[in-house]
C-alpha cells in the first residue's frame, strides 16, 4: 500500500511556524531528508527543496531502489518548509491527485496528522478509519505529544516517572522548585511543547553537574533567590503556546533510552520496532541500536511500559509511530521522561538496518548513528570514505552509510556505522570524525 510522507513534526512544537529563522528552516529541511529512507517503490514524499542528485543516486544504490519508482514532490519557493499552509495549494493537490490516481490504495503518514492533513486526505479521496479521523479532528495528536498529558497518563497507568509537578502559575513554580530540590538537589524544568531539549532548563546546587538535553543550566548558591530565578524562567519560557511549565526531579543517570512502536488498528497488537540508547553529548547526536547498558529486566520494563502507553493511545484511536523515552538511574531504575506520537530520530537508521541486515540484526551486530558533522560536499566526503575503505561492505556488514547529507543549506551530515561489536563500531566512528 503506497504512502505519502508529510514530515511536518516541527508544527507540533512551534507556536509561530511563519516566524522561523533561516537556520530553523534549514534544520527542518535536514530533518525532512531523513524520511527518504522510509520510502518504498511507489511512495511519495513532500520536500521543500530537491535533494543533492549525487546523494539521491547513492541513496538508491544503498537501498536498492529505482529512483524513478519514487515521487519526490518539491514545494520549492512556494513554501520554505513542509507545513500545513502548503497543503491547501491547488497545484500541489492536482499534482498529488495525478500521482495517487487510485486513492483507495494510498494512505498518508504524517508526523503531525492535523486538521489540514485530514482536509488534504479528504480532497484526495483517501479512506480514513472513523476512530482515527475523530482523533485527528479533536487535535489529539498534539495532545499526545504534550509533556503534561504524558505525566497524567503515566501516573494513571503506573508508569515509573520522576517526582514532579505541573506548574500553572509562577507561584506554583517557586513552591515546587523549593520542594523538589530537596530530593536530589537538581530539577529540570520543561515547556509543555518543545523538542530536542530546547525548552528544558536544568537547575542545580552543584557546579559540577552536567545536564544533557537542556537548553540552559542555572546554578544556585547560598546567595541565590529561587523566587527571582523562577520569575526569570517564567518570563522567558511562558508564551501563548506554552502556558505552563513542568517541573521534575533530575536523577543522575547512566543513559537515556527510547522504544519505538507502530500502532495499527484496534485489535492489532502494537509492534515494537526497535529500542535504542540515545547518544548524548550536550544534546542528541544519534542512537545505538540496541542499547548495551540495559539488563534483561531493564529491557523488559522499558518495552512493557512502552506497550502499555501505546495501547492506551490505540484505544483512543491513534494510528502511527510512538516513541517512549526513559533514563536508567545510577541505581539501575527505569524512569520514563516523555512520549512522542511521531517517528523518532532513529527511524531512518532502523528502517535501513532492518532492510540491509535483516530481522534480528541487533542481536548479532552493532549499529550506531552520528549526527552533526560539517560538510561542504557530498562527493568530497564520499570519496574520502571510499579512499579510506570505510564505506559499508555488504559482504561482512561492516562500514559507514551516509544517512543524511545537506551540503547546501545546513552543510552537515548524519551517518550510520555497522560493525560486529561495539569496540569496532567506535573505532570506525573515530576514523570518520577525524577525516
Amino acid at each position: 500500500m503506497p504512502k505519502l510522507i508529510i514530515a511536518n513534526a516541527y508544527e507540533l512544537y512551534e507556536f509561530n511556524i511563519l516566524s522561523l529563522t533561516p537556520d530553523q528552516i534549514n534544520a527542518m529541511y535536514f530533518y525532512n531528508l531523513r524520511f527518504l529512507w522510509l520510502l518504498e517503490p511507489g511512495d511519495a514524499i513532500l520536500l521543500p527543496k530537491n535533494p543533492n542528485k549525487d546523494f539521491l543516486t547513492y541513496f538508491a544504490n544503498i537501498k536498492n531502489i529505482d529512483l524513478s519508482s519514487l515521487h519526490l514532490v518539491i514545494l520549492n519557493d512556494n513554501h520554505p518548509v513542509v507545513c500545513s499552509a502548503a497543503l491547501s495549494n491547488p497545484n500541489l493537490i492536482a499534482q498529488l491527485k495525478t500521482i495517487m490516481s487510485n486513492p483507495s490504495a494510498w494512505h498518508i503518514e504524517a508526523c503531525y496528522f492535523n486538521s489540514k492533513v485530514l482536509a488534504l486526505s479528504e480532497k484526495l479521496h483517501l479512506t480514513i478509519n472513523s476512530a482515527w479521523k475523530k482523533f485527528i479532528a479533536e487535535d489529539l495528536v498534539r495532545t499526545a505529544n504534550s509533556k503534561v498529558e504524558f505525566r497524567k497518563v503515566a501516573e494513571r497507568l503506573s508508569i515509573p516517572i520522576a517526582e514532579g509537578s505541573i506548574c500553572l502559575t509562577q507561584e506554583s513554580l517557586i513552591a515546587s522548585i523549593k520542594e523538589l530540590l530537596k530530593i536530589t538537589g537538581q530539577v529540570i524544568i520543561k515547556q509543555n511543547y518543545n523538542t530536542s531539549g530546547k525548552g528544558n532548563i536544568g537547575v542545580t546546587f552543584s557546579e559540577e553537574q552536567q545536564f544533557v538535553g537542556v537548553a540552559k543550566t542555572m546554578i544556585l548558591n547560598a546567595d541565590s533567590s529561587i523566587d527571582e530565578l523562577a520569575t526569570q524562567i517564567w518570563a522567558a519560557y511562558i508564551n501563548s503556546y506554552n502556558t505552563l511549565l513542568i517541573l521534575e526531579v533530575y536523577y543522575p543517570n547512566k543513559g537515556t533510552f527510547t522504544a519505538q512502536l507502530w500502532i495499527g488498528s484496534q485489535g492489532e497488537e502494537p509492534e515494537v520496532l526497535n529500542f535504542s540508547e540515545i547518544r548524548m553529548q550536550k544534546n542528541w547526536i544519534g542512537v545505538l541500536l540496541a542499547p548495551h547498558l540495559l539488563s534483561s529486566d531493564n529491557i523488559n520494563e522499558l518495552l512493557a511500559c512502552s506497550k502499555h502507553l501505546a495501547k492506551n493511545l490505540q484505544m483512543q484511536g491513534y494510528r502511527g509511530y510512538i516513541c517512549c523515552d526513559a533514563i536508567l538511574t545510577k541505581e539501575d531504575k527505569i524512569l520514563f521522561t516523555e512520549m512522542n506520537a511521531r517517528p523518532g530520530g532513529e527511524t531512518n537508521a532502523y528502517i535501513l538496518a532492518r532492510q540491509i541486515f535483516g530481522k534480528g540484526y541487533e542481536n548479532k551486530m552493532v549499529v550506531l548513528t552520528y549526527d552533526g558533522l560539517k560538510t561542504t560536499s557530498f562527493i568530497e566526503i564520499y570519496k574520502k570514505l571510499k579512499a579510506e575503505n570505510l564505506l559499508l561492505n555488504k559482504i561482512n556488514n561492516t562500514g559507514v552509510v551516509l544517512l543524511t547529507v545537506d551540503d547546501v543549506y545546513t552543510k552537515q551530515l548524519e551517518y550510520l556505522v555497522a560493525a560486529p561489536n561495539l569496540e569496532k563500531a567506535y573505532a570506525l566512528e573515530k576514523k570518520v570524525n577525524t577525516l
